[in-house]
């Protein structure tokens, strides 16, 4: 297998992109594929875990 040129690299952001898939006033992208079914077909497919929060801490100056 052969490496990518640069060009071909910078050619996937066209190629690959999902902008204006869902319509030119769509603002959440590949989201809208997240729809209840899905929520409801993962969370049957979970065995055992935990919850992990990807929230930030945010500190106000004080």
């Amino acid at each position: 297998m052969t490496m990518p040129t640069q060009d071909d690299v910078l050619g996937y952001f066209d190629t690959l992109s999902n902008w204006g898939r869902w319509g030119d006033d769509d603002e959440l992208g590949t989201l809208n594929l997240i729809t209840d079914e899905a929520r409801l077909a993962a969370s049957r497919a979970v065995r055992h875990g935990r919850s992990v929060s990807c929230a930030w801490e945010i500190t106000a100056p004080g």
